[in-house]
């Protein structure tokens, strides 16, 4: 019985707060991204419009899971998964629409 408790990790906790601070940006950036995108552009830049939508929906994602509070793996995982789907977008942007 000992053994199992101290072979579990603890797990640092990250607060709800810093969850729906960060996610939220990014949810809120990437959906005005998208609009002002497809305002401008309308369709012709699909790769990047895709993109951009891709990472508000990952971001809302995220935000929906954030109002329990969650580890600390867990939020950097996510966060790392969010940033480079920005990054792609503006590798894209740059690479394809310049």
């Amino acid at each position: 019985m000992f053994e199992t408790l101290e072979s579990t990790r603890e797990q640092k906790p990250v607060s709800s707060v810093y969850y729906r601070i960060f996610f939220g940006s990014y949810a809120l950036s990437g959906a005005t991204l998208a609009i002002l995108d497809f305002y401008r552009h309308e369709l012709h830049r699909p790769v990047l419009l895709s993109l951009q939508v891709l990472t508000c929906t990952v971001s809302v994602l995220c935000l929906r899971k954030s109002w329990m509070g969650s580890s600390h793996d867990d939020f950097k995982n996510q966060t790392i998964l969010v940033m480079i789907l920005f990054l792609l977008a503006q590798f894209v942007q740059e690479v394809l629409y310049t």
